[in-house]
């Protein structure tokens, strides 16, 4: 969940959704959902196969949470750097702390031997 101070117009999240990075290739901007969805669970589907393990699934998942978190912390310093917006840049370093939370919550999920993630 996304907290948003109530002093941020429509206009300046437009435009920080504008201006946020987008690492997808051009051929997959205009996919639909479902075809979206589909093309992240065939691709997890196919790593995870190669360790025939559950364990695949929280490394995925633990690289995924990394992304958003790196994600969250760049565009919260930009904000800060370029517009000098801190309630703008809030929001995104809040963000950054839930996914935080999320690292800590994932570490305490145990999934065997070889989870060299776990805090067991």
């Amino acid at each position: 969940m996304t907290f948003i101070p109530d002093s941020i117009s429509s206009e300046a999240l437009e435009a920080l959704a504008e201006n946020a990075d987008c690492e997808l290739e051009s051929s997959h901007k205009h996919m639909s959902e479902k075809e979206m969805q589909k093309l992240v669970s065939d691709t997890i589907e196919e790593l995870t196969d190669k360790f025939e393990t559950v364990f695949g699934y929280k490394l995925a998942a633990h690289y995924c949470l990394y992304m958003l978190f790196k994600h969250h912390n760049t565009v919260h310093n930009r904000i800060c750097e370029e517009n000098g917006e801190f309630e703008v840049a809030l929001s995104w370093a809040r963000d950054a702390g839930w996914l935080q939370m999320m690292f800590g919550n994932l570490a305490n999920i145990d999934c065997g031997t070889e989870d060299f993630l776990s805090n067991d």
